[in-house]
């Protein structure tokens, strides 16, 4: 059989190269046209192109056409089928040529007018040539073939010696022909469609079938309202046999088709499309812009529908009662989508909600990588995002903020005033006056784009410009991926006790990022956000009383040597407006008449003196006065900074018994027994990392061991709030446990074995029968696969414990294990043992319970009652089987593997205490400029924050962290250990 493939569907493969292959084709086919002596003639469209083989598109050579291979054997060929209907004198030309010698050296051309299948008729001069070089090739078709409505043209090839090479061809253009000069009689055929009705929104693809064709015919389709009446052809023209209606359609309409030959022309049957809608009411309850951390309750008339938005970092709603949460500055849309039931369609109704900070004048949050929308709030007016003085606009991403500006290297080398920037104008609306005290930008640079940025603004109050106002703060460029933002920072001034950008009373407001020192070949930039933060109030001066209201937050401890910041609480109780002043005061008494001005304090945010703890706790008081014009005062309610040493740890903890024998040096705790944990710091709180092995009540430090294997126990303190904690670690066991195998960091194969008990074919872990898959960082030995899909003890994975008697015999009672299986996997185990590699005694199979990486909440056990001697070897093991090898592969993990029995059990003896503490964990350097280490016997996990708590670095299993990136500044640094555990919290300076 012939494949035959709709040519439609070729030509929208062939979309990147179909220009040139026309032009070719076109070209190629005129002058073979006068080569033969039919420059009349006209083109005969190909209704569609097939091949014996598998064809795949190509322009080389044969403008728009195929290559295939596979040629070795008889009928395979090339095949065209055309409507020669109206014409004569059939010409046939197209490029051809083959790959390599070994391809076909002849083509054989014959036509059906029955099938693609044949019968096929042969003529004269119907075969050509093949070679490696690309040849034009000219055949004349018999008059058989002429006027018909179905012609099918193969090309049979033959010749090959190797089916790897190939032979290509033109697909397109290929016949021609000489038009009747009369038309034949017209038939008007009939519209049908692949879906009716449709839903309003979507579309349907209406075809023409049964139609007259051939030379000279032509289609235009024609739309109606009625079916009667107002018929006019489809703007822009549709001219083919098949025509998509479009989208917006939401009523019901009428389509036919107009054939016309010459002046004759004829229609086909009119055909009705139905339109089906679904009615949505509009959308209410939004009040423009959404604060962020705070909801807003939208509505619709309309039932049955949900909510959805989006942009669900911006604003969140529930789908059900239409609840909307603002969570971050942005725009996005909310939509009410409703479903009709019977027929299935859907309609909705969509606002533009804006989300924006408490006290926002204006918000630029980039989106699409080009968008300029920027928010306004009630009473001011803003611009468009405008860059300014850039190069030619490079390629821009595809989300975040407004990209691909570029700079010139040779000139934007630092920051001038009518350099390149970006940014918008803010206007108070008539009675208005604009007040701010914040701007804040985020942007990304490309590797060789700008290496600096800093922030400006200009305002004017009563006509008067202020002219442009630099940040002292030039902020060293971090590059990154398209909208992957690592550069955050705000407008500072350099003023230590005054750091933020404090103008009240402004008429309008305009503000700009400088981003400049490019690389030296250019690079890109792109700005994400653009915000400025204030409030708008009348215009008036003094048109508010005065008021002080508090300061945030109203206490702070400090527990190393810093400062911080202080906000007055504009919006919330501050007096804010044109002609308001602010004097920021400090005090250590908070007495009437102990407070004293703060030299250069009066804008809306204080930073603070750098006070240095002691080991007794010192108090600072803070607080500012509001005043307009000199007029009376109002006072704040202070903010408390106390300022103490931080504790060096939680403490020494007791009541942990320090194991002896295989246990030494670690501490422990029977199951079935409770534990008092006491620190010698008083008034913490106590935590377990794994509850489930041994929980610990926080308050009186009782401890509970539940299944074996290990926890870590950390007691923290946090006197005048500086936090610090102590920490220890206990493996909980058995009593009569006579070997025990407890795992760590994922991979571990440590047995820990009781006086008496020797090792018996290995001293470690034993496994057999796995592969490998995704490991732990913690627990027991993990990542392993065994997709046997029955119980099978010689197949299925298995992984235990091998022992035997030192000297005297003793008998074993049971084996217990805890396990887990990653959430996606579905695996079972057992347990069972063996003496001398002997056939296995097993328990029955029972499905493993998921869990996090390392954590068990449940344990299996099995009755093992052996006589373990000293000549023979015995092994304890948990199989498991019936996983999925993947990708991704789901995988098992052992946590602990217990063999208990009579006579001497591991751990016997007097208990000792011990404590891990804090202390031990060291960072410095402090300042740093490049890397900050960690002084830790193991590698640790460490995070990096900045003062007002967003994480900015994390890295894991690691002595070290490279912090060059970072901006100077003071910044918090966490130390966890491998279980995200918590070490260490410090203070940090970078240069």
């Amino acid at each position: 059989m012939v494949k035959i493939t709709k040519t439609k569907f070729m030509n929208q493969i062939q979309k990147t190269n179909r220009i040139s292959g026309v032009f070719l084709g076109s070209m190629l086919m005129l002058a073979l046209q006068l080569f033969s002596g039919n420059a009349n003639a006209t083109i005969i469209p190909t209704d569609s192109f097939g091949c014996t083989q598998t064809p795949t598109p190509i322009s080389t050579c044969v403008g728009v056409g195929f290559n295939a291979n596979n040629w070795v054997g008889s009928n395979k060929c090339w095949i065209y089928k055309i409507n020669t209907t109206g014409y004569t004198s059939i010409d046939m030309d197209f490029s051809t040529m083959k790959s390599a010698a070994a391809g076909p050296t002849t083509g054989t051309v014959s036509y059906s007018t029955v099938s693609p299948n044949g019968p096929w008729t042969t003529f004269s001069l119907n075969t050509y040539t093949v070679s490696t070089s690309c040849a034009a090739k000219h055949i004349d078709l018999p008059v058989g073939a002429e006027g018909q409505s179905v012609l099918y043209v193969r090309a049979v090839m033959t010749g090959a010696t190797a089916n790897t090479a190939t032979n290509r061809i033109t697909s397109d253009d290929v016949f021609s022909g000489t038009a009747s000069a009369t038309c034949p009689s017209l038939v008007g055929g009939t519209v049908s469609a692949d879906i009716n009705p449709v839903c309003a929104g979507t579309s349907a693809t209406l075809s023409l079938t049964g139609a007259s064709g051939g030379a000279g015919i032509t289609y235009v389709w024609q739309s109606s309202p009625n079916g009667s009446t107002l018929w006019a052809d489809i703007v822009p023209a549709e001219t083919g046999l098949t025509y998509t209606t479009p989208t917006t359609l939401n009523d019901t309409i009428f389509y036919r088709v107009k054939t016309s030959c010459g002046a004759s022309s004829t229609f086909s049957n009119t055909f009705e499309l139905d339109v089906l809608t679904v009615t949505v009411g509009p959308i209410t309850g939004y009040t423009n812009p959404l604060i962020v951390g705070t909801t807003q309750t939208l509505a619709d008339t309309s039932s049955n529908g949900i909510w959805v938005s989006s942009n669900e970092s911006s604003a969140s709603i529930d789908e059900t009662t239409g609840v909307m949460t603002g969570l971050f500055g942005g725009t996005s849309d909310i939509s009410y989508q409703v479903s009709d039931i019977v027929t299935g369609c859907t309609a909705s109704k969509t606002i533009t909600v804006n989300t924006v900070w408490p006290n926002t004048l204006a918000l630029y949050a980039g989106s699409t990588g080009s968008n300029t929308n920027v928010i306004n709030v009630p009473g001011d007016t803003t611009t468009v995002l405008v860059p300014v003085g850039f190069g030619t606009l490079a390629s821009q991403c595809g989300a975040g903020g407004y990209s691909g500006l570029t700079l010139n290297p040779a000139v934007d080398t630092a920051y001038r005033s009518n350099g390149p920037h970006i940014g918008y104008k803010v206007y108070a609306n008539s009675g208005k006056a604009l007040n701010m005290y914040r701007i804040h930008a985020r942007a990304r640079t490309s590797s060789s784009g700008a290496q600096k940025a800093v922030i400006a603004y200009q305002y004017w109050k009563m006509g008067t410009p202020s002219g442009w106002v630099v940040a002292a703060n030039t902020i060293n460029l971090v590059s990154s991926d398209c909208n992957v933002i690592k550069n955050d920072w705000d407008f500072n001034t350099g003023i230590p006790v005054n750091p933020n950008p404090t103008v009240f009373g402004m008429d309008s407001l305009e503000v700009a990022v400088y981003p400049f020192a490019p690389g030296t070949s250019g690079g890109t930039f792109q700005l994400n956000q653009l915000e400025v933060y204030g409030v708008v109030t009348s215009s008036a001066a003094c048109d508010e009383a005065d008021a002080a209201d508090s300061s945030s937050p109203s206490v702070v401890y400090f527990c190393d040597t810093m400062s911080t910041f202080l906000n007055a609480n504009i919006g919330t109780g501050a007096s804010v407006g044109p002609g308001i002043t602010y004097q920021w005061q400090r005090s250590t008494t908070n007495a009437p008449g102990s407070y004293t001005n703060i030299t250069g304090a009066t804008g809306a945010v204080l930073g603070t003196d750098t006070l240095a703890p002691g080991p007794i706790a010192d108090t600072m008081y803070y607080r500012y006065q509001v005043a307009c014009s000199g007029d009376n005062f109002a006072q704040s309610v202070p903010t408390i900074v106390v300022y103490s040493l931080a504790p060096a740890n939680g403490g020494t903890i007791s009541g942990i018994i320090n194991g002896t024998g295989a246990l030494a040096g670690k501490g422990r705790m029977f199951i079935d027994s409770t534990y008092t944990l006491t620190s010698s710091v008083p008034g913490g709180t106590w935590s377990s990392n794994d509850t489930s092995v041994i929980s610990i009540d926080p308050t009186s430090g009782v401890a509970t061991p539940h299944i074996p294997g290990d926890a870590i126990f950390t007691y923290r303190v946090a006197p005048f709030g500086c936090t610090a904690s102590s920490k220890d670690t206990a493996i909980a066991l058995y009593n009569g446990t006579k070997a025990l195998y407890v795992g760590e960091n994922g991979n571990s194969t440590n047995i820990y074995r009781a006086t008496g008990v020797a090792n018996g074919t290995s001293a470690s872990l034993i496994t057999a029968n796995w592969t490998s898959g995704a490991t732990c960082g913690n627990g027991g030995i993990s990542g392993l696969v065994n997709t046997d899909i029955a119980k099978n003890d010689a197949t299925n994975g298995l992984v235990g414990v091998s022992i035997a008697a030192a000297t005297s015999s003793f008998t074993t009672t049971q084996i217990r294990a805890t396990v887990r299986k990653q959430p996606s996997g579905a695996y079972k185990a057992y347990l069972g043992y063996r003496k001398n590699a002997g056939p296995w005694t097993t328990s029955a199979a029972v499905n493993v319970q998921d869990d996090d990486c390392g954590y068990s909440h449940s344990e299996i056990s099995f009755p093992a009652a052996v006589t373990v001697d000293n000549v023979s070897t015995y092994d304890f093991v948990v199989f498991a089987y019936n996983g999925v090898a993947g990708p991704p592969a789901t995988t098992f993990q052992v946590n602990s593997i217990s063999v208990i029995g009579n006579g001497a059990e591991l751990n016997k003896g007097t208990g000792v205490y011990r404590a891990i503490n804090s202390s031990d964990v060291q960072v410095y350097p402090n300042p740093v400029e490049n890397t900050l280490n960690i002084d830790a016997t193991q590698a640790v996990n460490v995070a990096i924050f900045s003062i007002d708590g967003k994480k900015l670095l994390e890295v894991k299993n690691t002595k070290s962290v490279d912090v060059s990136t970072l901006v100077s500044g003071m910044y918090i640094v966490t130390v966890s250990d491998t279980n995200n555990m918590l070490l260490k919290t410090d203070k940090f300076v970078k240069k």
